[in-house]
């Protein structure tokens, strides 16, 4: 009787079994296909709007408001011209406004025998040396063109009131800044106080006054200045009103303009 063969072996047809490798590669591939759909999914349907065409009735016909065809034209160019003419007028006004001051004031030339009335001229060397002196500490510069003065009045009536007046003809832009430098200047010479602006009268331009002593002798001290001339008087036996005053009457009878 013949041995049976080795178990190991294999004999007839019975499948082999499956080894791991293929139960796992099996198993990954029914995982990954559950996800699948399962049918088709029907197809998306859209829906688009189609436009219906409007009839409109045609235009009736309007007679137009321009027989031409065109509106008529705004003429511009008259109020173009007023403006401007206005813009030029107000320019030149100004301009001349600015400008008048100058030429009603420069140039100016002084005279030291003017008459003045109720003062007369005194010749007294002590007195104008002095006035020369203060003339040039304050008002006198290097200006081309400038001209100088001093005048000493004495009052008809009283010899103890006299008048020392000094001052320079020249061009002055700034009147007001010249005349409180001059001031300024003299303020040590004289021990001027009390300085204020005062009315400068019908000749316009600046003018101030104040106190001070000269010669040992109390003073009114009063000053102008414009754009063609510049002064200072000293008046003994006088207040500074009074002395405001009669600079005026000085003022118009010495300046020539």
């Amino acid at each position: 009787m013949p041995e049976p063969d080795d178990p190991t072996r294999w004999i007839g047809s019975s499948p082999v079994p499956e080894s791991d490798k293929e139960r796992e590669r099996r198993r990954r591939f029914a995982d990954e296909t559950l996800d699948l759909p399962t049918a088709e999914p029907e197809p998306e349907v859209r829906y688009v709007p189609v436009p219906v065409p409007v009839h409109y009735p045609p235009p009736q016909y309007q007679q137009p408001m321009y027989p031409h065809g065109r509106p008529p034209k705004r003429r511009k160019w008259p109020w173009v011209l007023l403006i401007m003419a206005m813009l030029c007028l107000g320019c030149c006004g100004g301009c001349a406004a600015w400008v008048q001051p100058y030429f009603q004031q420069y140039p100016a030339s002084a005279t030291v025998t003017a008459t003045v009335t109720g003062l007369t001229v005194v010749n007294d060397p002590a007195l104008t040396t002095e006035a020369n002196r203060l003339r040039r500490e304050s008002v006198e510069t290097e200006q081309f063109g400038e001209g100088r003065f001093t005048v000493v009045y004495g009052d008809a009536g009283d010899r103890q009131r006299r008048v020392v007046l000094f001052g320079a003809t020249r061009f002055i832009q700034n009147s007001g800044k010249d005349l409180d430098a001059a001031l300024d200047r003299l303020g040590p010479s004289v021990a001027l106080a009390n300085r204020r602006e005062v009315d400068p009268g019908a000749m316009r331009g600046e003018q101030r006054c104040g106190t001070g002593r000269f010669r040992n002798t109390a003073v009114a001290v009063c000053g102008w200045a414009d754009h063609g001339s510049i002064g200072i008087a000293l008046f003994t036996g006088r207040d500074v009103d009074a002395s405001a005053l009669l600079l005026h009457q000085i003022r118009s009878a010495t300046i020539q303009r």
